[in-house]
């Protein structure tokens, strides 16, 4: 349903060019990165859960959504996390944007 490393040749493609998902979705997965403005938060080990992050580490960022054409199939998911730093400004990271169909009304 989306572009990742094995089938994107190392780059961006269009939008709708995949099958969509089950709901009818497309591009919820692949292409780029989602950038997020939630921020990254890390727990710290296991075994003690409620150890909370410097600032710096926590400020420093966001959380990126859904694997781009540069990921691996086990990050093919709208679900899964990953961290990127604020400063990133590589092209594979970006906005998701929804659009939704509205048919033109017509006059009699």
């Amino acid at each position: 349903m989306g572009w990742y490393k094995k089938n994107s040749g190392g780059t961006t493609h269009g939008v709708g060019t995949k099958q969509p998902n089950e709901l009818g979705i497309y591009d919820m997965t692949g292409s780029v990165w989602e950038w997020c403005h939630d921020r990254y938060s890390f727990k710290g080990n296991s075994s003690d859960p409620q150890k909370k992050v410097s600032e710096t580490f926590s400020m420093a960022y966001n959380i990126a959504l859904g694997g781009s054409y540069y990921s691996f199939l086990e990050q093919m998911s709208p679900s899964y996390r990953y961290f990127i730093s604020s400063e990133n400004r590589h092209g594979n990271v970006g906005i998701r944007i929804v659009r939704t169909y509205q048919p033109k009304k017509t006059t009699h």
